[in-house]
């Protein structure tokens, strides 16, 4: 698999930029999904949403490949917090300790052919590694590097696989 390679952007294009978070796109805009986001977004009060703990031990256990979509992205837009560092970083301990890197990595392994499933998948992996040593580590010990590359080498035509993984190999 070629790599795209940061040398001044003049061969290949490509840069390497500095550490930033991923703002969640949709991958797919098909109907059903723009249905779910609408009622997403008219349900705006705390309590129609998933918590983080719902989305990972029950959503991404899920054997549906729509629901586990939804799943990350609800948990993309959970780790894709603008709040101080503070709140920041009890996210990503949430996330840490309720085992959501683990169950990312896996359901990326288990759906390697679905690009919106590894698209958000990254995206989380982005969003919950931001500014963090230690959970970065934690992502390498279980093969979270290498399910990334999977990734990009599967999907190794689409750009924006190839651009945020680049930006999860780089945070």
């Amino acid at each position: 698999m070629m790599m795209p390679q940061d040398n001044g952007g003049t061969a290949t294009g490509w840069t390497v930029s500095p550490p930033t978070r991923v703002k969640r796109e949709r991958v797919d805009n098909d109907e059903p999904m723009r249905r779910v986001s609408r009622r997403m977004e008219e349900a705006n009060d705390e309590e129609s949403k998933r918590t983080m703990k719902q989305i990972v031990l029950d959503d991404l256990r899920i054997d549906d490949e729509e629901a586990t979509y939804e799943a990350l992205e609800q948990l993309c837009d959970i780790m894709y917090c603008e709040e101080e560092e503070e709140k920041i970083r009890e996210t990503q301990r949430e996330f840490f300790l309720l085992g959501g890197h683990q169950a990312v990595v896996r359901v990326m392994k288990e759906n390697m052919d679905s690009k919106k499933i590894q698209h958000n998948g990254i995206a989380v992996l982005v969003n919950a590694t931001y500014e963090n040593k230690k959970l970065r580590t934690a992502i390498s010990y279980i093969c979270g590097i290498e399910a990334v590359l999977a990734a990009m080498e599967w999907f190794d035509w689409d750009e924006d696989i190839q651009k945020q993984g680049l930006q999860a190999l780089t945070t």
